[in-house]
């Protein structure tokens, strides 16, 4: 069965390209049907824009070609909306009106690619004709009172090549055969003897095949035809001066009370010579800011609009312009402030500006005019009468005098002296004799009580009376010699930690001497406490020559040291700690809850153990701090392994930095150098780290440098540079720089950088379990897999292992070669990059990052020791 089509066509007579308009579809089973609707553009609102008419009456031509076939004749209409019967399937479809008296072709609109079902609704919007030729009538008309005897007209700004008819009070000019655009026609029109009455100007738009038509009133034109009155015997003419350096600004002003005017000219004078005439288009008042200083100025007024001048007015009143001096104010000691340029005239009485410039430390006095003076000949604000010369200010300053009061805080000695005044800027240079307080060693001199707020030392500068406080630190030793029935002081330490960590107080400090200490429990941290290895028998603190090595060995789950809710600053340092077990759920080296800030460092952290999962450093819900200059080795059969462990934080803030981590699982379970679980608001800077992890497949889990992944949804910001990241083994799968999700529960991670990297023997550098509802957000430069060297974000994948850039990486030993190769091992950024906010300029072991002059900080925890 064949059917056919019913199609309402219907347009839009646009005149103004871009214009477009809207159809309602009227759709039935066997029917398509649409509203075309012919209107012309209205031109009320177009000010001086003069638009071509529509034709009073059209016809319409609807045209098609189908699909493969030839264009026929679709129906010829006077009126629409109109039906025409059309096959189904793809048409091209052209509509044309033509002009009815003319017969050309004034507007079109064509569709392509039409699909015609019983659903397809068609709008043409028409626009006129692209070809063909255009005409312009246009007619001035205006009162009777008014006689015009001569009319040009220009096209263009060019002369038209015929002219306008004048009859009685109209004058009309009509030109044919004009192609498609805008045409700017201007009328000037004279009276009987020649005098020039008024212009006019229109934008003219021809279109092909229209007339442009249009006749214009000139009644409503201001003072057509009329002549300008004199400025009244009354004007008034006032000046008034301002300041300016070479110049003096006079305000004119009149009074005019006539309708007529146009436009005013003002004659300026100067010591009675003739200087420049200026125009003012409105208004009875102008500043003139070019009145030579010196001088008299005069001026006189006249008013004017186009058909002439009046006569000049009588010469203004005279004022002298004085000269003008500049008053500096110069302070080049300052350290706050500045001070505008003052101006005055010869003999006028003016106050100083006041003073805006500070100084650290020092007291405004006044005034001097004598460079570097210190004897005030001026106060601040003090009234002068300007002489006939510049002047210069110098700010005299008096240094400021500051007492110290220092606060012993329950000494059993007291503090003397009590009270030390000093003179800025001088700093305190010596403090007073320590005081002693019984079974407490002296922390310094704090801006709080309590050892709150910062220590301040002889040469911190001071800017103000303030009061120092004694900070005394419980400090409890522990020595391999020691006997824990002693009572933990230098003289007498403790034997074993467990008993130094009971009797430590809030706030003090463990001090362990070299040697191995076997502990038999948990070591429970106090708020507050530092526990630092490192010292020996005389506790001089020398960790790299007197190790401090505390061992745990039992079956089960184990930790080393624990805290929880701990909110003052927690500090281990140069310990090394040794946690082994063969059975459990759990290991830990370091276990934290709800504790920051917390800085763990200088440290060595080892834990292995048997079908458990293993956690060199642990960190749960609130956490905040730095974890740096670390060995973190952990290694779990045939379970997860993870170097730093962070799970269900809130808004943590941990910069992990100069560390070696080495994960070497050998089971089937994750190897990670850093994981996230669970929590929100992570932010984690990890930087100058080398991260080695797992040797097996890790069929069940991934092996990675920094792992993403959660058991309620993290959310983890990350900036990591400058690391070596690799996996012990070239041939295992699933081995990842950054991976993230797991199961059913996604983790939602930015990287806000992750830049000058070496990466190898790794899959890629990110790795996504394809969770519903992850999110992995690249912000700077990340390179999302392996690409060659030399990519934006300055990440490598050199294999430094086969190119022997370690000194015995099978040892533990990532110190880099003694002929290593710079291009590898200097590409780090260094300090000055932006966006590297963590602050520290050294490595692992305390030697400064330089770059050794090549290009950058040496990668990893070592800065090399190559010198070019």
């Amino acid at each position: 069965m064949k059917y056919t089509y019913t199609v309402l066509i219907t347009g839009f007579l646009l005149f103004i390209a871009g214009c477009s308009g809207s159809y309602n579809q009227a759709i039935s089973p066997q029917t398509e049907s649409v509203t075309l609707t012919v209107r012309t553009e209205d031109t009320s609102g177009l000010l001086k824009t003069i638009l071509p008419l529509a034709p009073v009456s059209m016809t319409y031509t609807l045209t098609g070609t189908p699909s493969g076939g030839n264009n026929i004749v679709l129906g010829t209409f006077t009126t629409l909306p109109a039906t025409v019967q059309i096959a189904p399937g793809t048409w091209d479809l052209n509509l044309e009106a033509k002009d009815t008296v003319t017969g050309k072709i004034a507007f079109t609109d064509s569709k392509t690619a039409q699909t015609i079902t019983v659903s397809t609704g068609i709008a043409f919007s028409l626009k006129p004709a692209t070809t063909g030729i255009g005409d312009m009538k246009i007619t001035l008309s205006w009162d009777v009172s008014n006689t015009v005897t001569q009319a040009l007209v220009t096209i263009n700004d060019v002369s038209a090549d015929s002219q306008p008819v004048i009859s009685g009070n109209t004058v009309t000019y009509q030109k044919t055969g004009l192609v498609n655009g805008g045409y700017l026609v201007s009328f000037r029109l004279f009276n009987a003897s020649g005098s020039f009455l008024t212009s006019f100007t229109e934008l003219v738009r021809v279109v092909p095949n229209l007339v442009t038509e249009k006749t214009i009133a000139l009644t409503a034109l201001t003072d057509f035809n009329k002549a300008p009155q004199n400025v009244p015997v009354g004007l008034n003419v006032s000046l008034s001066q301002s300041m300016d350096s070479n110049y003096g600004s006079v305000y004119i002003s009149w009074t005019d009370t006539n309708t007529n005017e146009t436009g005013h000219s003002i004659d300026v004078y100067s010591d009675g010579v003739y200087v420049e005439t200026v125009t003012v288009q409105a208004g009875q008042n102008y500043w003139y800011y070019s009145a030579l200083r010196n001088t008299v100025f005069t001026c006189t007024v006249s008013a004017g609009n186009s058909l002439g001048q009046t006569a000049y007015t009588a010469v203004s009143s005279a004022i002298t312009i004085p000269l003008l001096h500049l008053i500096n104010f110069l302070a080049p000691d300052a350290t706050g402030g500045s001070m505008s340029t003052q101006y005055a005239e010869e003999g006028q009485s003016v106050f100083l500006y006041y003073n805006s410039f500070t100084r650290t430390g020092y007291t405004f006095s006044g005034w001097t005019t004598v460079p570097q003076g210190t004897v005030v000949e001026y106060t601040d604000q003090q009234q002068i009468t300007m002489g006939t010369t510049d002047m210069t200010f110098n700010a005299v300053w008096e240094p400021q005098t500051y007492t110290i009061t220092y606060n012993d805080d329950g000494a059993t000695t007291q503090v003397n002296p009590a009270t030390q005044t000093i003179t800025f800027p001088a700093t305190i240079g010596t403090f007073p004799e320590v005081p002693v307080k019984t079974g407490f060693e002296f922390g310094g001199w704090w801006t709080g009580s309590g050892g709150t707020g910062s220590e301040h030392f002889i040469d911190t500068p001071v800017y103000s009376d303030m009061i120092l406080y004694a900070k005394w630190i419980s400090v409890v030793y522990v020595s391999e010699s020691g006997n824990d029935t002693n009572n933990g002081t230098s003289a007498s330490p403790y034997a074993t930690v467990e008993k130094a960590f009971t009797m430590v107080e809030i706030g003090g400090e463990v001090r362990i001497a070299g040697g191995t200490y076997t502990v038999g429990a948990e070591l429970v941290l106090k708020n507050g406490v530092t526990v630092r290895g490192g010292y020996d028998s005389l506790w001089n603190y020398i960790p790299a020559d007197y190790l401090t090595i505390l061992t745990r060995n039992a079956a089960g789950s184990l930790t080393g040291i624990s805290g929880s809710n701990l909110y003052s600053t927690i500090t281990i340092d140069s310990i090394i700690l040794n946690i082994t077990s063969s059975s459990g759920d759990a290991v830990y080296g370091v276990n934290l809850t709800n504790c920051s800030p917390v800085n763990i460092k200088n440290c060595k952290i080892t834990v292995s153990t048997n079908n458990s999962n293993a956690y060199g450093i642990s960190a749960s819900n609130s956490f905040s701090g730095v974890i740096e200059n670390n060995t973190i080795t952990v290694a779990s059969s045939p379970r997860y392994a993870y170097g730093i462990y962070f799970t269900n934080g809130s808004s943590m803030y941990v910069r992990i930095h100069n560390n070696i981590i080495i994960v070497p699982n050998a089971g089937n379970y994750d190897s990670i150098g850093v994981a996230w679980s669970g929590g929100t608001g992570y932010t984690l800077y990890v930087r100058n780290n080398l991260i080695r992890f797992g040797t097996d497949s890790a069929p069940k889990g991934f092996a990675a440098g920094m792992a993403f992944y959660s058991s309620g949804n993290p959310t983890v910001n990350l900036y990591f540079d400058n690391n070596i990241a690799y996996s012990s083994s070239a041939t295992s799968s699933a081995r990842y720089v950054t991976g993230k999700g797991e199961g059913d529960y996604p983790a939602f991670v930015t990287i806000q950088s992750m830049k000058n990297n070496i990466m190898f023997n790794v899959d890629g550098y990110t790795y996504d379990k394809q969770t519903p509802g992850n999110t992995y957000t690249a912000i700077n430069n990340l390179e999302t897999g392996i690409t060659p060297a030399g990519t934006a974000s300055g990440n490598q994948i050199y294999n430094l292992l086969s190119e022997s850039q370690f000194v015995n990486e099978s040892l533990g030993d990532f110190h880099w070669t003694a002929t290593p190769n710079v291009t590898y091992i200097e590409m780090g950024l260094d300090g000055s990059d932006t966006g590297l906010y963590w602050g520290f300029d050294y490595d692992m072991e305390g030697n400064p990052r330089t770059g050794d002059s090549i290009s950058g900080w040496s990668v990893g925890p070592y800065e090399s020791d190559f010198m070019p």
